[in-house]
């Protein structure tokens, strides 16, 4: 019974784990329109140099890599006496495969030419699952997880910062994933770490278990092959009441490459990504029409005189009976809703082989915030109660491909060759807390 539930625990966590995988999938043609055999296919970084994941084609001329992390791929398609074609910037999506069809023309130089194509997106997509790369994320002019998920179609927010509701469905029903990971309500993210926030408004796929409304799943950037970052900061202190500061700061690159050595390139054992974000704001949820206060003179008189004696009977009545509208103004903001939040993410990567994966990372949020009581606003919004949430999540995941291995003599002498039992497979363990 033990090994039983072993084994369903490892199949559970399996399939948690490919939440987040993609592909890249197609078809190699010669200048006839034939399916080209034996074909090498691999990705490769900016310079043209492999970065070790690959493979080649079937009888049919078909390929496909996976498992592929969500963002953007070069791909090189190279033929003995054809002219190698490189793919720049192939995008790759969660759960899906991106088609790749190419055509190689023969060359005419004993070295081959080098032909390098821009990827373009396709205008027509999966009207079920709506994607947001982090490009996008980088021109938008918000921030805030649930603010970008309500900019794809068939998602409804009520209001800024508010959760998301899906082909009417209620908020609640909105299941959140990071990283393959199922989080409990609304996570919170620096947006520079963002690489892709999918939104799947239906044909949600049987893996995601039980839902009543839609799947807003997350991908987190990974370690990048030469060290950059990134700084940016919003403010509109002393441009109006509000107070809002927004600053977001990355940091990614290699901690481990191999030695250089002649006519070998070198390649990144260990990476990491690092994003940490600030955010402060008077009044995270500001009202369309102001809210009204006391004047402070007033405030004082009722806190030292809070009685007055009735001038006809006997007792007392409430002096706050007897504010009036002189007593009063109107605010913009409302009193005492300050709100500061912590976030911070980090990922590291290592490669110890071209077909193995150890992912480890996670995130975590401090959030600090008094809590608006409207009952309070007018006399004692001073006494809003202060809360304070912390959320955190960890994960480490391996992962080994089993794929053919590209040869040095693709082409006609690769074909006498015998082909491998397995042409792309893989596996996934996944544990996460």
């Amino acid at each position: 019974m033990k090994k039983i539930f072993t084994l369903f625990s490892l199949i559970a966590v399996f399939v948690v784990a490919q939440a987040q995988n993609g592909e890249i999938s197609g078809q190699v043609k010669d200048e006839n329109g034939e399916g080209m055999i034996s074909a090498a296919v691999e990705l490769v970084d900016n310079n043209g140099v492999s970065t070790g994941r690959g493979t080649i084609t079937d009888f049919d001329g078909n390929y496909s890599i996976k498992p592929l992390t969500p963002g953007k791929y070069n791909i090189s398609f190279r033929y003995t006496s054809y002219a190698t074609q490189i793919q720049q910037g192939v995008v790759v999506y969660a759960d899906r495969a991106t088609f790749i069809d190419i055509k190689l023309n023969p060359s005419a130089t004993e070295l081959g030419a080098v032909e390098i194509v821009s990827y373009k997106v396709p205008l027509i997509g999966d009207g079920l699952k709506n994607t947001v790369t982090a490009e996008e994320i980088a021109n938008m002019p918000t921030k805030n997880i649930t603010d970008i998920a309500a900019t794809t179609a068939g998602a409804f927010q009520e209001d800024q910062g508010k959760g998301i509701q899906i082909k009417g469905g209620r908020d609640a029903g909105t299941q959140y994933y990071i990283d393959g990971v199922k989080v409990t309500g609304v996570p919170t993210l620096p947006a520079s770490s963002l690489e892709q926030l999918q939104v799947i408004t239906g044909g949600v796929p049987a893996k995601y278990g039980d839902l009543t409304g839609g799947i807003v799943n997350i991908t987190t950037k990974g370690p990048a092959a030469q060290l950059n970052g990134s700084v940016e900061y919003q403010t509109s202190q002393g441009l109006d009441a509000y107070g809002f500061n927004l600053a977001n700061v990355s940091l990614t690159g290699p901690l481990w490459k191999t030695k250089k050595k002649d006519k070998v390139p070198q390649k990144t054992i260990m990476g990491f990504f690092l994003a940490f974000e600030f955010l402060r704001q008077q009044d995270p949820d500001p009202s369309a029409i102001g809210v009204w206060q006391i004047k402070q003179s007033k405030l004082d008189s009722l806190r030292q005189n809070p009685l007055l004696k009735k001038e006809t009977a006997t007792g007392f009545n409430l002096a706050a009976e007897n504010v009036t509208y002189k007593d009063m103004f109107k605010q913009k903001v409302k009193p005492n809703t300050v709100e500061t939040n912590y976030r911070g993410t980090g990922r590291f990567d290592i490669r110890p082989a071209d077909n193995i994966t150890l992912s480890f990372g996670g995130s975590l949020s401090y959030r600090k915030y008094n809590d608006w009581i409207e009952k309070y606003t007018l006399f004692n919004a001073e006494n809003n109660p202060l809360r304070t949430e912390f959320n955190w999540r960890v994960f480490g995941r391996f992962t080994h491909s089993i794929q053919a291995k590209q040869s040095d003599e693709e082409g006609s002498e690769a074909k006498k060759k015998k082909s491998s039992a397995f042409q792309n497979a893989f596996y996934s363990v996944q544990v996460d807390y």
